[in-house]
């Protein structure tokens, strides 16, 4: 626990939101609504004294997160923040560098989730981007758009000239880039930002959304990013110098590698990569689909490297000795190989 808040985007809904105009409150309901507020959430209110008064270790209390909304100066000055401005209002990540406020609790950027997720709920007949079933699990009335945006900004992709499939796996590695960006930012920024809290870590059903885990447990690319940045020994110089160049600019070459896996005593399955030349967000998968992820998953290798995963079943009593590994690269999908 790092602070308690009195309400979630109460002051920020109230202030820049239009409230007052949307639901046509008199002059007089809305004076009773802000003396509510104020006795309620305030600084020395019912929940502020509940707090001071149940929590022994005094950690501070703030009537509303955000305490400022983002389109304030004092976002990142003041209180906890919701910086937005990436996402709604559809600014590049770089913008995460100059946003950055005293304790960063939301923040983020959507993605699909795996396509073995998406086949659970889409038809055959439906797979496309922008078929009736696959709006329906975009929560965001201009997601598609805004991912589309960024998508051809930082991997120069073309949506329409991706399958479903393709289109997916990207999505995630532009997630994981962007919000990993805002990460890293955040943690280069101490002892000014303190706190960093992404939005969101899971889904309660299979869509487009901010979540780094879809509703079935399975890890998205965001969540190994996270993972890797937020370790106790992350080398954050080294992200550092990998966000220098937009993936779009890579020369990568045609993927050549060679794959073997095993079930090991434990009844683990184990898959091995050795790089035949540079690889780059190698992401590994089981076919058929089963729940889990790989304890490694959407890295890079160097021509001649090895590196070994480990897959975790949701199921601990799955049997994986008929499971195939499968491999996908971004080198694929750009089509910028050169032999």
């Amino acid at each position: 626990m790092v602070v308690w808040c009195g309400n979630n985007e109460v002051k920020n809904g109230w202030e820049d939101w239009g409230w007052q105009q949307q639901y046509g409150w008199t002059p007089a309901q809305q004076d009773e609504l802000r003396h509510g507020i104020d006795t309620l959430f305030g600084p020395r209110g019912i929940l502020a004294r509940a707090v001071e008064a149940a929590d022994p270790l005094r950690r501070p209390y703030i009537p509303s997160s955000p305490l400022y909304g983002w389109g304030h100066p004092e976002c990142v000055t003041h209180g906890d923040s919701h910086y937005w401005g990436v996402w709604w209002g559809e600014e590049p990540f770089e913008k995460y560098a100059e946003k950055c406020g005293r304790f960063m609790s939301e923040f983020g950027f959507q993605s699909y989730p795996d396509y073995s997720t998406v086949c659970r709920f889409c038809p055959e007949g439906q797979r496309t981007i922008d078929s009736p079933v696959m709006r329906s699990h975009q929560k965001h009335g201009r997601g598609r758009e805004i991912i589309d945006k960024a998508m051809r900004q930082y991997y120069g992709c073309d949506s329409r000239s991706l399958t479903l499939e393709d289109y997916c796996y990207v999505s995630q590695l532009l997630q994981a880039w962007g919000t990993g960006y805002g990460i890293l930012q955040h943690l280069l920024a101490r002892p000014h930002c303190m706190g960093t809290l992404y939005w969101q870590l899971d889904d309660c059903w299979p869509v487009a959304s901010w979540s780094s885990i879809d509703c079935y447990g399975n890890w998205k690319a965001l969540h190994y990013r996270a993972k890797a940045l937020y370790a106790e020994d992350a080398n954050l110089q080294l992200f550092e110098q990998y966000y220098k160049t937009y993936p779009k600019d890579l020369k990568l070459p045609v993927p050549r590698y060679s794959l073997t896996q095993a079930v090991d005593p434990q009844g683990r399955l184990q898959a091995t990569v050795e790089a035949h030349s540079l690889l780059r967000d190698v992401m590994l998968q089981t076919e058929p689909h089963v729940d889990g992820h790989f304890d490694i998953n959407y890295f890079d290798l160097g021509k001649g490297g090895t590196l070994t995963a480990t897959f975790l079943p949701l199921n601990p009593k799955a049997d994986m000795a008929g499971v195939k590994v499968t491999v996908k690269t971004l080198n694929e999908i750009l089509g910028k190989g050169q032999k």
